[in-house]
């Protein structure tokens, strides 16, 4: 029998007795088989008093991960890229202020280990109404490479990316 791994990365938020004043971020490493068997790589939590959440991740080719989101202070939503190496461990965070509020839903790699990030952005993080769909391209490195938005007046808002 062939035995293949799957690695799964899962953004998990956990709320303390429902108060989301206060939230850490779970991401769990799985190691699944063809017959869906479970053996947990690794488990590691980070915390943000923020609001802040990963939304979507990634994997590229050396085995790192990318988590695309949100830090959101004030209803006020800034987009964040975090990058964890194959053992979970913390490399960095970058936080993109493009103006008015943004949020990352999904992200993707190409072959040269580019990321691009999608989401939506309008004036403040309750203003639905009047959001823009956003995307943007940064290199390996999160150092935004372009950022565009496009939109109606209605609700325009992406939430996944090929």
């Amino acid at each position: 029998m062939m035995v293949k791994n799957l690695f799964l990365l899962v953004p998990v938020l956990l709320f303390q007795a429902c108060d989301n004043t206060s939230r850490d971020d779970n991401i769990e490493k799985a190691q699944h088989t063809k017959t869906i068997k479970h053996t947990e790589a690794w488990v590691k939590n980070f915390g943000t008093n923020d609001g802040g959440s990963p939304n979507d991740s990634v994997r590229d080719k050396e085995g790192n991960f990318y988590l695309a989101g949100a830090k959101i202070r004030n209803n006020i939503g800034k987009i964040t890229l975090t990058k964890l190496d194959d053992n979970g461990t913390f490399i960095w965070t970058k936080t993109y202020d493009l103006s008015d509020s943004k949020e990352a839903h999904a992200i993707t790699i190409d072959k040269q280990n580019n990321l691009y990030l999608c989401g939506y952005t309008s004036m403040d993080h309750t203003d639905y109404e009047g959001s823009d769909i956003f995307i943007m391209k940064t290199d390996p490195k999160g150092d935004l490479f372009w950022k565009k938005s496009i939109g109606s007046d209605k609700h325009d808002e992406c939430e996944d990316i090929a």
